[in-house]
Parts: C-alpha cells; sequence; structure tokens
C-alpha cells in the first residue's frame, strides 16, 4: 500500500512494475529509495536490471542514507537561519515574522492552542464573531489576568477552582497567569475574583472541617 501511495509521482517505477521489468520486491525497494531522491530513480531501474535484488537493495539504501544527510543538512541549515523580526508597516500595522525549523514552530503554534480554545469558547458566549486567525492573534498577545500584572511570556492556565476540588475545565474556571501568581495563590487555596485584567486574589472562605 505505501508503495502503490508513492507510485503517484513515481510514474516510471510504477510503469516498470506493470510491464513486468520490476518484480513486486524490486518495486518497493525502488519506490522507498526514489521517494526519498526521485532525481536517483532512473538510475535504480537500471540497477534492478543488472544487479538483482540483494544488489538492488544496497543500491536503494545508499540512496536513502544520501537523502538522509542531504535532509539533515537542510534541516541545519535552516536552523542556522532562524530569526524573529518585528516591524511596523506606514499604516501602523505592527507586524512579527518567524522563521525557523518547521518543528519548533509548530510547538509555538501548538503552545497557543489551549489559550486559543479558551478565547474561542469566551467568544462564543459572549457572541464575538472572530475569525480564527483574530483568535490566534488574541491568544499569542495575552497576559496575566491579575489586576497590575503585564507579564505576558511564559503564562500557565490556571484552573481557578482546582479540578481535585470539584472545578471544572470551561472557560469561566480557566484563566491566564503568570508563574508567580500559582506559587501565591495554591498554598493558600485562594481564588481569582473579578473580570480578566483586572482580577486579584481572594482567601478562599472553606468553612471549617
Amino acid at each position: 500500500m505505501d508503495a502503490a501511495k508513492r507510485f503517484d509521482v513515481l510514474f516510471d517505477t510504477e510503469q516498470a512494475l506493470r510491464e513486468g521489468r520490476l518484480s513486486g520486491a524490486q518495486a518497493e525497494a525502488v519506490s522507498a529509495a526514489a521517494f526519498t531522491d526521485p532525481g536517483a530513480q532512473q538510475s535504480l531501474l537500471a540497477s534492478a536490471t543488472v544487479n538483482g535484488l540483494r544488489g538492488l537493495k544496497q543500491d536503494c539504501a545508499r540512496v536513502s542514507a544520501a537523502a538522509c544527510v542531504d535532509e539533515m543538512a537542510v534541516y541545519e541549515r535552516v536552523r542556522r537561519a532562524r530569526s524573529i523580526r518585528h516591524w511596523q508597516d506606514p499604516d501602523g500595522t505592527g507586524r512579527i515574522e518567524v522563521r525557523g525549523p518547521i518543528d519548533q514552530t509548530a510547538r509555538v503554534m501548538a503552545a497557543l492552542e489551549p489559550y486559543e480554545r479558551a478565547i474561542f469558547e469566551e467568544n462564543r458566549r459572549t457572541g464575538n464573531h472572530a475569525r480564527p486567525e483574530q483568535t490566534a492573534f488574541d491568544a499569542l498577545v495575552r497576559r496575566c489576568v491579575i489586576a497590575g500584572c503585564h507579564v505576558t511570556r511564559q503564562l500557565e492556565i490556571d484552573h481557578n477552582v482546582p479540578l481535585c476540588d470539584g472545578g471544572t475545565t470551561g472557560y469561566e474556571n480557566i484563566h491566564r497567569v503568570c508563574g508567580f501568581h500559582p506559587r501565591e495563590k495554591h498554598p493558600t487555596s485562594a481564588r481569582l475574583v473579578g473580570e480578566p485584567g483586572q482580577m486579584r486574589l481572594r482567601p478562599n472562605e472553606r468553612p471549617p472541617p
């Protein structure tokens, strides 16, 4: 099945298999290696006609290894060129450009997801029909909800009422706070009160045991 998917771009290999010039095992070996380096397809097809399956597999292994090295070189080149730029357009629009390896930029986007979900739930509750890209922007520029705290980095998702005390995972129980305030909040079982951005900590008034 994997070989069949590769044939979508390896037409010559598929044709050789259909014409009987390649066995199924040969076609599998050629397609796997040529998929990593399409430029090697013709040389591998030639190898299949003279070197037998064992020799073909050795050639395929060399092609795959070389492609892996090339891929690592490309990754390192992208990593070395990593950057983040911030500038302003003539109309006053602020712009941010982030460049780097895809796995690392994907980590940044994944870190935004919990905040995007929380903002989406709040928008739905209030009838604010923001587009996904607008929601993502709002998640990116989030800041601690505590009044007077303007920290915007390394925020944590805090359950105002802990799950172990019956708190929910709904938006109304989830807030974005800096790393300092949870350390202040949880030892005293305090609770957040007020509107986001203007919240304060209030000691939890539990009934005595």
